[in-house]
């Protein structure tokens, strides 16, 4: 059985109440397919952390001491081990998550107080079906009916 641990150097104490619950990080190749959980004990060395915007990552990333707030942003900690792992945040998934926030508020503003309308991309993609002809940001009409596949960022 083992015993909480919040990195106190305790390990084992009777005294310390019963794990119910785990928190595992797993590494996902890039470019191949495996999986393996990250177990700094056996060697392996986390160098990046990549991931999308729930709050609970970003609660995660303040509580290991990163800073993501500009202008002066701290995108990294360090290990136990000394080494520097930094965050990156899947910039697929930020922009849907703009992307999408612009389609539910319908407005948002720039630095300038100049207005970004969600109608502005309606209106062109409406264009572009109308004569046949996409602009090279290739928006279409799912783009702007996102809705149905919010997050399926392959």
């Amino acid at each position: 059985m083992e015993y909480v641990n919040h990195g106190t150097g305790t390990d084992g104490c009777d005294g310390l109440p019963k794990v119910t619950q785990a928190l595992v990080f797993m590494l996902a190749a890039i470019n191949s397919n495996w999986k393996v959980p990250v177990v700094h004990k056996i060697g392996v060395q986390v160098r990046t952390l990549t991931f999308d915007g729930t709050v609970s990552n970003f609660s995660m990333a303040k509580y290991l001491g990163v800073d993501l707030s500009m202008p002066y942003p701290k995108p990294f900690f360090k290990h136990e081990s000394g080494i520097v792992v930094y965050i990156l945040l899947d910039a697929a998934h930020m922009l849907k998550l703009c992307r999408n926030t612009l389609g539910d508020w319908k407005t948002l503003y720039d630095e300038s107080m100049k207005p970004i309308k969600w109608s502005f991309f309606q209106n062109l993609v409406s264009i572009q079906e109308e004569i046949g002809l996409h602009v090279g940001t290739k928006i279409r009409t799912r783009h702007i009916r996102y809705h149905k596949e919010k997050m399926k960022v392959r």
